[in-house]
């Protein structure tokens, strides 16, 4: 198992988390 790789995929996971809850909790604020 690469660990460089496994880190890599695992920061880049937790980006995407963050910017879809940001979308999420963006359209959100948005309609009320």
């Amino acid at each position: 198992m690469d660990t460089a790789g496994w880190i890599i995929s695992a920061i880049g996971i937790m980006i995407a988390i963050g910017i879809a809850w940001r979308i999420g909790r963006g359209k959100d604020r948005t309609r009320r």
